[in-house]
């Protein structure tokens, strides 16, 4: 069984990472939670992922393809924006001390993408 990742999304709601894919909540059903893909409304992507619970202990019931390529950068710059704001929550360092040491555990890819595109 493979334990489902969240991320929160800008607006701090859970977004799920699988296959280096982003899902938002789409639907909700008494056994399931439908999650459509990040990318739908930017290019009408209409990849789905049906999983059982809404957390950490479900687990994916089926999904189905995208229309893009998997974008790895995308998902590690959103799980690096979540790690400097969970950091700068605690506020044990200085807020350009946790930026500066979370940009060096970064990859090159994340590095270089667009702002635009978080």
């Amino acid at each position: 069984m493979i334990k489902l990742k969240f991320i929160k999304s800008q607006k701090g709601k859970n977004m799920l990472v699988y296959n280096g894919f982003l899902y938002c909540k789409h639907e909700v059903y008494e056994n399931k939670i439908v999650g459509r893909c990040s990318d739908y409304k930017k290019i009408a992507c209409k990849s789905r992922c049906h999983t059982t619970s809404e957390d950490e202990s479900g687990e994916i019931i089926k999904h189905t393809d995208h229309s893009h390529t998997q974008n790895a950068a995308k998902s590690e710059a959103k799980e690096l924006i979540n790690e400097i704001k969970k950091s700068a929550e605690n506020g044990q360092f200085p807020t350009r001390i946790i930026i500066s040491t979370k940009l060096g555990e970064a990859s090159a890819s994340v590095i270089n993408w667009p702002t635009s595109y978080y």
